[in-house]
């Protein structure tokens, strides 16, 4: 089996004000220290988020994402990925949304611009794989499992992976904990293009 790529990525909305980082923040979260033998191809990857708000469904997405990755299908005890998601990169759908999922009380971008996955533990099942490792929103650090898929196309290797988010687990958006105005689960959809470097 060849050498694969894995990367992960995270997302999350929903509605309320704006705040805009302050000068000693960075929209870009400090890379770690660690060889990687995959590179991300931007323009064919994607991060999409679906929620309801009102009870009516609606998409977004992040359209920035800083990543790192070491993947061998052969020695997954070597393996790790560490994905940073610029906040104010997300595309709600509406620009009440925009600004809302900002503010302090959803994803905070003043004093947390960036969302954070990173993973040291990655696992085969059956013919997927999960990597087990830490999700930060918010300044918020929660175990997080990320069930994903691997292909292989035109010399390419795609990922994929559906997961779910609680939002509330995170502490986002707890004055609108009932789930009729916005939605309580947040479901990612990831499909990552990378090539061996």
């Amino acid at each position: 089996m060849r050498v694969v790529i894995l990367l992960f990525a995270i997302l999350l909305v929903a509605c309320g004000g704006q705040d805009t980082p302050s000068e000693s923040e960075s929209a870009v979260a400090e890379r770690p220290v660690f060889a990687t033998n995959y590179s991300v191809i931007a323009e064919q990857s994607a991060i999409i988020m679906r929620s309801t708000q009102e009870g009516e469904p609606f998409d977004g997405a992040f359209t920035q994402f800083d990543a790192m990755i070491y993947f061998d299908a052969t020695d997954l005890a070597s393996s790790r990925v560490w994905v940073s998601v610029p906040i104010d990169s997300l595309e709600a759908g509406s620009n009440d949304r925009n600004t809302t999922a900002r503010n302090r009380e959803w994803l905070n971008l003043r004093d947390t611009p960036t969302g954070v996955f990173k993973s040291e533990t990655i696992r085969a099942v059956g013919e997927t794989y999960v990597a087990d490792g830490t999700l930060t929103l918010r300044g918020t650090s929660l175990p997080f499992s990320l069930p994903f898929m691997l292909a292989e196309e035109d010399g390419q290797t795609i990922m994929t992976a559906q997961v779910p988010i609680e939002r509330l687990n995170w502490g986002i958006g707890t004055d609108w904990n009932s789930g009729n105005y916005v939605g309580l689960t947040v479901m990612l959809d990831i499909r990552v293009v990378a090539e061996k470097t």
